[in-house]
């Protein structure tokens, strides 16, 4: 990790950094909170909790993660195909050091749309 403004810690996470993370949790060697506000917005978005683990381990990185200071986390956001193949963003905030929270979970309707053949 190396120095980066927005951290006042002297840290910056890369997506490198990120998917290493990420690898700890799908493996259970690193610890993944899921608070209540994340149950409620998996609920509401028609989701299962079976459907965290295929996202995780389909995902891309939609953009850098990004320091959250409140949380002293990073935040990324992992687009990928839940059970049912829907598109789904999954938000998360990392640490290095310390359980991961799982923020949201939402349908990703920024994802292109197939077009029906004519």
């Amino acid at each position: 990790m190396r120095p980066a403004p927005e951290d006042p810690g002297g840290e910056r996470m890369t997506g490198e950094d990120a998917e290493g993370i990420i690898r700890r949790i799908l493996d259970g060697s690193m610890k993944c909170r899921r608070p209540d506000h994340f149950w409620k917005a998996l609920h509401d978005e028609r989701f299962i909790a079976q459907d965290i683990n295929p996202i995780l381990r389909s995902h891309i990185l939609r953009g850098a993660p990004e320091w959250i200071e409140v949380r002293h986390a990073f935040r990324v956001r992992l687009v990928g195909k839940c059970l049912r193949g829907r598109p789904s963003l999954l938000v998360v905030d990392l640490r290095v050091d310390g359980p991961c929270t799982l923020v949201s979970i939402m349908v990703d309707n920024a994802s292109p749309k197939q077009r029906r053949a004519r």
